[in-house]
């Protein structure tokens, strides 16, 4: 196959014969092909220009191309990188990178700055790479990263009018500059067992080196290049990126956390080691933590916990208010219980509390009394039938169990969608069916294990009269003479007498549902109201302004 590949494509598996890294992009049509096999696919995608400008750099963006995701995101950069460099002596002279930029996706967990009136940045930024070299020794600290880092350069402005006078070129002087400041090979001295290579340094240690660099005129004559030149110490201008604190300019120092562990336990350690660290900072350096994630969310948590209180609290008082109080008590006491059992599961699982595990519970709170509530009062019938405690408990565990594990796992399976979906939305809340699921499972569990026995210990009937003796005719029987239950009754009955007319307003109900559903805005987040923009200078206000 004759074809001049733009592009491989790192870690993608061929559909066809399974093969890894024989994946390319042919420039032309944009069709992938496979190396090994016949496999061809065109992508109608644009892609990344090839056509540059003397001066100006070219960003190439690497797709995500997934077929497998058995292979890490890590493995695939990794092989990126080792086929760039695998060509980069192949790119012409004077070409500089390629730059290789895999590392945008880091969220910093905490953030500190460094300002000082006093020193340089030069300074702060050895501070600040201490710090980091002590912050990364943490175990729970995946990486730490300066920015807004001003590199330091040596500026050499040249008079034109000198220049031009003596007959002296700018590009020669470049070239110059970049000769004598480079370390060459120059040879080296055998031994017996070892041998000693030898290089000439010819590099600049000084400012004052690059002063006394002679330059050669068209007379033969030799003068320096501060005779032509002005040259200093700076940073970089324009600067790429700036931090300011309180209007200061700071060096940022982003930290993130290794993955399985917890954010409270990265922000004590960092903490402890900070507070170390700045302990030994001369007078006039100021470190503060400007960003300070674990602590938000904390009291996101704390908060949230609070509402989950609340909402349990609200279910005990109205299962209090509407079964009585033991019937009440017994329903309760389930979700305590199987709260607990959804924390053990949580921790066997690997599954964290976060604002996600904890807004499940609360959608399956109403869920999880619901089996307990159909065992406590099938038994309260019972008893008000004639049955003794263990039969009527006995026979709300055999009539209710299997229909309620149906129910409880249609209702699970109603969230396994976003659990199996191949997209983001699975990162974000694919934790949202495990642990409904694991909660309704349990709520399943305790209503036919715990509630019939706490049924059977607690429930009492007072018997008056026979009308209360289970008989042939359940509906003669007194419980079932109500107003609610002969208004029920009569409307079941109504159903059944008109079920075309039934069936007819479910059909249209459902047809109703499909047409509405067109009409409303279908989108998974809420958008953004804030405006994002490209800035080039991050202003922060710490909170000790």
């Amino acid at each position: 196959m004759a074809k001049n590949f733009i592009r491989f494509i790192a870690g993608a598996v061929c559909p066809s014969c399974k093969e890894i890294d024989k994946i390319a992009i042919t420039p032309d049509d944009q069709t992938i092909y496979c190396l090994s096999c016949d496999f061809k696919e065109h992508k109608p995608e644009e892609s990344p220009t090839n056509q540059s400008k003397t001066g100006e750099p070219q960003v190439v963006n690497i797709e995500d191309f997934m077929p497998n995701a058995a292979i890490e995101m890590k493995d695939r950069a990794y092989d990126i990188r080792k086929k760039i460099n695998d060509i980069q002596h192949r790119l012409p002279e004077g070409v500089q990178g390629p730059f290789i930029n895999d590392e945008f996706g880091d969220i910093f967990s905490m953030v500190y700055s460094f300002n000082s009136d006093d020193y340089s940045f030069a300074d702060l930024k050895d501070y600040a790479e201490k710090a980091r070299n002590a912050l990364v020794r943490i175990e729970s600290v995946e990486k730490a990263i300066l920015y807004s880092v001003q590199n330091e350069k040596i500026f050499v402005e040249m008079d034109d009018k000198r220049m031009s006078a003596l007959g002296l070129d700018p590009l020669q002087i470049g070239m110059l500059l970049q000769q004598h400041n480079k370390v060459q090979n120059s040879g080296r001295i055998e031994g017996k067992k070892y041998y000693y290579r030898l290089s000439l340094n010819d590099r600049f240690q000084s400012i004052d080196d690059i002063k006394k660099l002679p330059i050669k005129l068209q007379d033969n004559s030799v003068i320096y290049l501060e005779n032509i030149a002005t040259i200093s110490r700076g940073y970089d201008d324009p600067p790429v990126f700036r931090m300011r604190v309180n209007g200061n300019p700071s060096i940022g120092l982003g930290i993130t956390m290794r993955k399985g562990y917890q954010l409270l336990t990265l922000s004590d350690e960092v903490k402890a080691t900070m507070a170390e660290f700045t302990e030994q900072l001369p007078a006039g350096v100021e470190v503060v933590l400007v960003s300070d994630q674990p602590k938000s969310v904390q009291a996101q948590i704390n908060r949230f916990l609070l509402k989950l209180l609340i909402a349990v609290f609200i279910v005990l008082v109205v299962c209090y208010f509407s079964l009585g109080f033991r019937t009440g008590f017994i329903v309760a006491l389930a979700i305590p219980v199987v709260l607990g059992l959804v924390f053990v599961m949580m921790s066997i699982l690997g599954i964290p509390l976060t604002r996600t595990s904890l807004g499940a519970l609360v959608i399956a709170l109403g869920l999880l009394v619901d089996d307990a509530m159909i065992v406590v009062e099938l038994v309260h019938v019972k008893l008000e039938q004639g049955w003794d405690r263990l039969k009527a408990a006995t026979y709300a565990y055999t009539a209710t169990s299997k229909p309620m594990l149906s129910g409880t796992l249609i209702a699970a399976v109603g969230f396994l969608p976003v659990y199996i979906v191949d997209a983001a939305p699975n990162e974000i809340l694919g934790n949202l069916f495990v642990v409904i699921g694991v909660a309704l499972i349990a709520s399943w569990i305790v209503a036919v294990l715990l509630t019939p026995y706490l049924s059977f210990k607690l429930l009492k009937v007072e018997h008056q009269g026979k009308q209360h003796i289970q008989t042939a005719n359940v509906d003669n029987s007194a419980m079932y003479q109500s107003g609610f239950y002969n208004r029920f009754r009569r409307l079941i009955a109504w159903c059944m007498c008109h079920n075309k007319t039934v069936l007819g307003v479910t059909a249209l109900s459902f047809v109703l549902t499909i047409f509405g559903m067109q009409h409303v805005k279908m989108e998974f987040f809420p958008g953004n109201d804030r405006h994002d923009r490209e800035s080039s200078e991050l202003t922060v206000l710490s909170p000790k302004a």
